[in-house]
């Protein structure tokens, strides 16, 4: 067993030690997690189940209370060691993640190297700052997070064995030195003088072209770094092996002790070597994931060390880490560091000094050489398997989310689960990593995205017939996000219910006691076949995370959004996959987060000229509501329904309110009861314009505002709870309660109230209307 302790500050050991929830709590919530994913029938024996569970784990809780208190944190030893260092399948696809930079201005292998020495000079300079603990303490809201991990990034390296791999831990002192990778050949390049100064990335870079002088002659080596992307007890005995040969200590020390490692890549996977046309940057998340195998650069790797730089042609960059001590976010934070270094760097010229990179020797046994083929083989056969793609979401990202006061990433998680549904017809089992640094050492626990309201949301918005209306979908949405929100509350406050059901199960192992029924069940089994393995990895930079399934028919989808899109990727398996595939799941993601935001934003479309029952939709074309402002000069807003009340409006009402001077305000409920209705209706529905802005927020039921747009055609908009609508003065417009024959609004008005409407033909001339036609660009 490998033991880590703490590295974190006074201030970071006195953040709160990580809970053990209780025996009832998770009990609870594992039936509302599971409920999705069964039928009535195993959902019925699911509930004798779990309440034996509650009784058969009270030993096993008492044990994990006593653990609890004796440990620094009760899970992060477990963590290590049963979740990464024992596993013994691959690393690349399953474990290390990469991350795909945004790409750089360099085309030739001189602006390559440049580029590479810049990046180890950030890196050397982002170490002072953690060793000197001048990081700034990351926080949620106000709440100080758990820095732990920053220490665990740099100079550590995965050593494999038999049954559980070794690490290689970092020395404050020590890791004087980067490896470079360059066609399968291993060299040290040491980054600080004699004096432990930091080189400067001219004198790095003055290193590095001796590569390109020794380019044409210099073969490649024989191939061995894709061992490290092997079965850990296949490429166990193969290191022992390699490790025997005396000569062979410097190459894996240079390896082991290195700061990091640094792929200098000399080409890549085309889309011609694919059956389906890959784009450049798929192709180089390939790369980055796993190397493309070893006709590519698979072989010019080593996935045991914790931090591997790839820095690959035409201007192409990332990242590939192994995981075991450090999740992504910290990653990110370390590449947008380096990578604001590199944007203010200077173009390098050579100092002329003796290169100080020194190629290492590799002795390969002859009795190694076969078990070394036959790696090459399984790995690129693993390799093959792997299916990707990486896209850009175009049309929102986090500044339309926070405008409706929502969480991005709770819509995120929705829209996978509408887009897994419509292309499977079903629910699957859903991984979101919560992040519990919020806890001395708290590492993850999962976010069960897959709720009972999500598959409702769902099955809603796959109907072939939209037999539910839009407004309901609307409120199924809500109710999905809400219920996303609070399993996201509870995961992050370590409220969740997976990692103490690990912890019962690995404190019953250790104890030789008997596991409960519960972890047989075909509920804990479906319950842990996580179809979807999804992560938010937010970045400063325009970046995205790549990692695989964590099931052979599953998907992987980690995603970046930015302020105006969403960076993701979508991993799937090409072998028994059930009918997984990335391109088209990615095809159903984007039309689901379309979808979602044509729910959450007004709706409008363009008006047929069929002159029947005016509350009819009359639809003829819909249209986007940046259209329906850019022709109309129409603004609109939506707001939590249940926070649109004058006793209970939220904080961006009232601020709405306060900057555009509203003083009055008056409520109308517009339905049959109403004196005059039918009158009235009349009224409303005769085009008219008014000589003041008209500002309404819908509190209940729903109607229709047709407005005319620059064009003079009508765009009819159709509002419902939570919309609030702003009229210019001098726009033609007309309303009307739709088939429902009920609206209750909130009226604004700057200063006191103007009712008077002036109708088609009189307002043609109206002062307001010459003033509104002036502002109004025609469409062109």
């Amino acid at each position: 067993m490998v033991r880590t302790t703490s590295t974190c500050s006074a201030q970071q050991s006195n953040l709160p030690r990580l809970p053990v929830p209780t025996l009832a709590d998770t009990a609870r919530k594992y039936l509302k997690a599971v409920a999705p994913l069964l039928n009535n029938d195993e959902f019925n024996e699911t509930k004798k189940i779990v309440e034996e569970f509650q009784h058969e784990s009270k030993p096993l809780q008492e044990l994990l209370l006593k653990r609890a208190d004796t440990e620094e944190n009760w899970l992060s030893q477990w963590w290590l060691d049963k979740v990464y260092l024992e596993w013994r399948s691959n690393l690349p696809i399953f474990y290390n993640p990469a991350l795909l930079l945004p790409r750089q201005s360099y085309r030739d292998f001189d602006g390559q190297i440049q580029f590479a020495a810049h990046v180890i000079q950030g890196i050397l300079q982002y170490r002072s700052l953690i060793d000197n603990n001048q990081i700034p303490v990351d926080r949620f809201g106000s709440d100080p997070l758990c820095m732990d991990q920053y220490r665990k990034v740099l100079g550590i390296c995965r050593i494999p064995a038999k049954s559980i791999d070794r690490l290689h831990l970092y020395n404050k002192t020590g890791h004087r030195h980067v490896a470079i990778f360059h066609r399968n050949n291993i060299y040290r390049l040491p980054v600080y003088d004699d004096q432990g100064n930091k080189l400067s990335a001219a004198d790095i870079y003055s290193s590095l072209k001796k590569l390109a002088d020794s380019k044409e002659s210099d073969e490649k080596q024989t191939l061995i770094g894709h061992l490290t992307a092997d079965e850990r007890q296949l490429w166990a005995p193969i290191h022992e092996q390699l490790s025997s040969v005396p000569e062979n200590k410097n190459f894996l020390d240079t390896i082991n002790d290195s700061l990091f490692v640094l792929c200098l890549d000399e080409n890549y996977q085309s889309s011609s070597g694919t059956a389906i046309k890959k784009d450049t940057q798929t192709l180089m998340g390939f790369n980055f994931l796993h190397g493309g195998g070893t006709k590519y650069n698979t072989a010019n790797r080593w996935f045991d060390k914790t931090l591997q730089v790839i820095v690959a042609p035409d201007g192409y960059s990332g990242v590939n880490y192994e995981h075991s001590l450090a999740e992504g976010g910290i990653i990110t934070a370390l590449v947008d560091y380096v990578l604001d270094h590199c944007k203010t760097a200077q173009p390098l010229v050579s100092t002329g000094k003796s290169s100080l990179l020194n190629k290492c020797q590799v002795v390969i046994p002859k009795d190694v050489e076969q078990s070394i083929s036959e790696s090459e083989k399984r790995v690129n056969k693993f390799i093959e398997n792997c299916d990707l793609t990486v896209h850009k979401y175009p049309e929102f990202g986090k500044e339309f989310a926070k405008q409706n006061k929502l969480s991005i990433d709770g819509m995120i998680q929705v829209a996978l689960q509408v887009a897994y549904f419509r292309m499977h017809g079903k629910c699957g089992a859903t991984y979101e990593s919560g992040s519990l640094r919020r806890y001395h050492l708290g590492r993850t626990e999962t976010i069960r995205s897959c709720t009972l309201e999500a598959q409702q949301f769902a099955r809603a918005m796959t109907e072939q017939h939209n037999e539910t209306g839009s407004h309901t979908k609307y409120e199924l949405f809500l109710k999905a996000m809400q219920a996303q929100r609070q399993y996201t509350t509870d995961a992050i406050n370590a409220k969740g219910i997976d990692r103490h059901l690990l912890g019962l199960r690995l404190i019953a192992a250790e104890n030789n006691l008997p596991k409960p029924a519960l972890y047989n069940h075909i509920s804990y089994k479906r319950a842990m076949h996580y179809i979807l393995s999804t992560s938010q990895v937010g970045a400063k930079h325009d970046c995205v995370m790549i990692y695989g399934p964590a099931v052979d028919d599953g998907y992987g989808c980690c995603y970046n959004p930015r302020n105006d899109s969403i960076n993701y990727m979508v991993t799937t398996f090409k072998i028994n996959n059930e009918g997984t595939n990335a391109i088209e799941f990615s095809n159903h993601f984007n039309s689901s987060l379309t979808d979602m935001r044509s729910l959450i934003e007004v709706q409008c479309w363009y008006m047929d000229d069929v002159q029947d029952n005016p509350q009819d939709d009359h639809r003829l074309k819909d249209i986007d509501v940046p259209t329906l402002c850019d022709r109309t000069g129409v603004q609109v807003w939506h707001f939590q329904p249940e926070k649109t009340f004058a006793n209970n409006e939220c904080p961006s009402l009232t601020k709405l309110k306060q900057d555009r001077g509203y003083t009055y305000e008056d409520e109308i409920k517009v339905q049959p009861s109403m004196e005059k209705y039918e009158e009235k209706l009349k009224m409303f529905f005769a085009e008219h314009i008014h000589s003041d802005e008209e500002i309404r927020l819908v509190l209940d039921g729903s109607g229709f505002f047709d407005v005319r747009d620059c064009d003079d055609k009508w765009m009819r908009i159709h509002v419902f709870p939570g919309d609030l609508i702003i009229l210019p003065a001098g726009m033609y417009h007309r309303f009307i309660p739709d088939s429902k024959n009920f609206i209750h609004v909130r009226r604004f008005f700057l200063g006191e109230p103007v009712w008077t409407p002036v109708n088609r033909p009189d307002g043609d001339t109206h002062p307001s209307r010459q003033d509104y036609i002036k502002h109004l660009k025609p469409h062109n």
